[in-house]
């Protein structure tokens, strides 16, 4: 029995997986699309606003910026400013970067401030922006 399971474990990672790789080119998304994008960021509901964040990272919607920003003002649960971070990350806009590295340097989690540091770092030089530590 235990391996039946095993091999259906395997076979539900094989198959996510395939999934993922299969759906990594951003669909065009319409205005409304991206609206609702947007108010799902907006979101008191923990988990769609989770997955909207997520989704803008992952298609790297330009347009979820703001939103983004408001989250990051907002919120003080690590677990989400990760995130946030990691969609503006994936997003690539400068701006909302330098808003992770604010928020980075006023977070009074190391942990937190940590990984948000690390992700920041590696935006500036991946882009080859120029930066000072501090």
């Amino acid at each position: 029995m235990k391996t039946i399971v095993k091999v259906a474990t395997i076979l539900v990672f094989f198959s996510v997986s395939i999934m993922i790789n299969l759906a990594e080119e951003a669909p065009n998304l319409s205005e409304s699309e991206v609206a609702t994008l947007i108010e799902g960021i907006k979101s008191e509901n923990y988990g769609l606003m989770r997955s909207s964040i997520f989704i803008a990272g992952k298609y790297r919607v330009e347009e979820a910026v703001e939103a983004l920003f408001e989250v990051l003002e907002r919120e003080s649960d690590p677990s989400n400013l990760v995130l946030v971070s990691l969609a503006i990350y994936r997003i690539g806009n400068l701006e909302a970067m330098m808003k992770v590295i604010e928020t980075a340097n006023n977070s009074e989690n190391n942990h937190t401030k940590n990984i948000l540091s690390a992700i920041a770092m590696n935006y500036l030089v991946e882009n080859e922006i120029p930066f000072s530590l501090k």
